[in-house]
């Protein structure tokens, strides 16, 4: 008799532990199978949100938008563009074209520093009165006074701007 008692305890503690485990697989979120590694991790967080990078002390930087895709911009998330009337080194936007079309300038003694994913040979500035005018591949750099939040692009349909891209 004692060992029949013995049986159908241990056939109920059984049953109660298995159940206990579905119960609790069911209820705690499933885990990859792989975890991928650290590096990949961190280039779906750069690459996967709105941002890419976010150093402070970037001139010049890499976007990505809602729409994603990926543009340049100044520190601020501000969109970047190229006037179409400008030749390398030469900036033909002054005057009343210059309120609507900033350009993006620093101080003399400012460092020039680009964001990851920009070859710091591709950003340079030209002389614009007292400032330095920030180039991209030669073309002086201008933001558009009506974007107002990160990576407005309003002034890529308006004709002879460009907004840049790496």
């Amino acid at each position: 008799m004692n060992s029949k008692k013995i049986i159908i305890v241990s056939s109920i503690i059984v049953v109660l532990i298995l159940s206990g485990y579905l119960i609790y697989s069911e209820l705690v979120p499933k885990q990859p199978a792989v975890t991928p590694p650290v590096e990949k991790i961190r280039k779906e967080v750069d690459f996967g949100t709105f941002q890419i990078t976010e150093d402070p002390n970037d001139v010049v930087r890499l976007f990505r938008t809602k729409d994603d895709e990926v543009i340049l911009t100044d520190k601020e998330n501000r969109t970047l563009y190229f006037f179409s009337q400008d030749t390398e080194g030469v900036s033909n936007c002054f005057d009343n074209c210059a309120v609507n079309w900033p350009p993006l300038t620093i101080k003399p003694e400012e460092a020039l520093q680009v964001g990851s994913g920009i070859s710091k040979g591709t950003v340079s500035s030209i002389k614009r009165g007292d400032v330095l005018h920030v180039t991209y591949k030669g073309k002086p750099l201008y933001l558009y006074k009506e974007d107002k939040d990160p990576g407005d692009m309003k002034g890529g349909n308006i004709p002879n701007w460009i907004v840049v891209k790496p």
